[in-house]
């Protein structure tokens, strides 16, 4: 079955403290014989919601988002779950071994799943520490994703661990990612941003094909 494993973009959803807010308006105009048009405009940063970092988010020289393409994006993945295995955030030892040879795109499933929505920013989420990043990077993980606001926690280690794992690399982070209905094993995996030419971040439609049972 098909699972929509995207955060849904709506007023007063939860953005990263300082971030621009998610702005909809929706404007209705009377046309000839009562008839209605519809048009909606929208504000937002890079960074909210479902999306993807690239490389050039903390890399001055590093891949920007319109330098990637279904062969990063799509194909096969595998989802690791961690809920209720971990008294911290993931070190490099909790995922070591943990996914198949040659896995290419990895989604960690944590606690974080419980709660990610739209009821509110929560500084405590699990995220990954640099060690762990720099693991996954040298296993050859293209494309990161987990269900937190970021894949590194907040303040300068959050940052290291986005340097550990894009830096130098051809790689995306995929972050706020609501997988309460995903199982562990083995998935397909759609991940859509928008091609923001030059951009660091884009916001991103996902779904996930997962057998049932």
């Amino acid at each position: 079955m098909w699972i929509d494993a995207t955060l849904p973009m709506e007023n007063g959803m939860p953005v990263w403290p300082g971030d621009e807010p998610f702005c909809m308006t929706v404007e209705q105009t009377a046309q000839v014989a009562g008839a209605v048009s519809t048009q909606s405009h929208f504000g937002q940063g890079t960074h909210c919601g479902t999306h993807i970092d690239a490389p050039f988010h903390y890399d001055p020289a590093g891949a920007r988002i319109d330098a990637f393409d279904a062969q990063v994006l799509v194909g096969p993945a595998y989802v690791l779950d961690l809920t209720g295995q971990l008294m911290s955030h993931i070190r490099a030892q909790d995922v070591q071994g943990r996914f198949p040879e040659g896995c290419k795109r990895l989604l960690i499933k944590t606690d974080n799943s419980k709660w990610l929505g739209p009821d509110g920013f929560r500084s405590d989420f699990i995220a990954l520490e640099p060690e762990a990043a720099a693991y996954l990077a040298r296993a050859g993980i293209q494309l990161l994703g987990i269900d937190a606001f970021s894949i590194g926690p907040m303040g300068p280690v959050g940052d290291q661990t986005h340097r550990a794992f894009l830096k130098g690399r051809l790689a995306v982070a995929l972050e706020t990612v609501p997988l309460r209905e995903v199982q562990a094993g083995e998935i397909q995996l759609i991940c859509a941003p928008l091609k923001l030419a030059g951009a660091e971040a884009a916001p991103a439609r996902v779904w996930i094909w997962q057998e049932e049972g």
